[in-house]
């Protein structure tokens, strides 16, 4: 793991190696600060792998839920955890990411976030549209305030529900976060906050 500065506290860099192939079933985040247990990005059921996609998470949608509320029924999301080492406590300022999506349309996402295991989610900002795009787009960034400081004891479950993605399920239906140039130093997903003795 790589030691990265006291703003950024954990991040996917896909464009440096071992080059992510676009199908990987999951991705270790490549940055983070060493006081936070291993976070690893994953999809919901309702995503399947891709071929292709280079230097990006990519997924298929193996349903074509409308909405919110069929995302979150058919777990069509993108998920990762945060979750402080012993001893430490973990802030979070903002989420900042790029995402490129199907050629049949845009793709609907919205952000959640869970401190009880998964019990409850609560929404991260609005609705947001994810437009098409070869290389991928930079979003807005996400504002993380709200949920305050977490301690060993606790963790953050991060979830991106995506719907609206039209011709779904088919390869040409599809959503990556990411990508940028090979050697680019940008981050495709972090989050960056603080981590600090308890």
């Amino acid at each position: 793991m790589i030691t990265v500065s006291a703003q950024q506290i954990v991040g996917w860099n896909f464009s440096v190696r071992p080059y992510s192939k676009g199908n990987d079933t999951e991705i270790k985040a490549n940055e983070a600060d060493p006081n936070l247990e291993e976070t690893i990005l994953r999809r919901g059921a309702g995503l399947n792998n891709l071929k292709g996609f280079m230097n990006s998470f990519a997924a298929g949608f193996a349903k074509q839920p409308t909405s919110l509320e069929e995302a979150r029924t058919t777990d069509t999301y993108m998920e990762f955890v945060v979750a402080p080492k012993s001893g430490y406590v973990a802030s979070f300022k903002d989420l900042s990411f790029k995402v490129k999506c199907t050629n049949h349309g845009g793709v609907n996402y919205r952000w959640l976030y869970s401190k009880d295991k998964g019990k409850t989610f609560l929404s991260l900002g609005d609705n947001a549209l994810a437009e098409n795009s070869a290389e991928g787009i930079e979003q807005p960034k996400v504002e993380l305030s709200v949920i305050g400081e977490i301690n060993s004891k606790a963790k953050v479950i991060f979830r991106l529900y995506l719907w609206g993605a039209t011709k779904a399920p088919s390869e040409g239906s599809n959503f990556a976060i990411g990508r940028y140039p090979l050697q680019s130093a940008i981050p495709s997903l972090a989050i960056s906050g603080t981590v600090k003795p308890q």
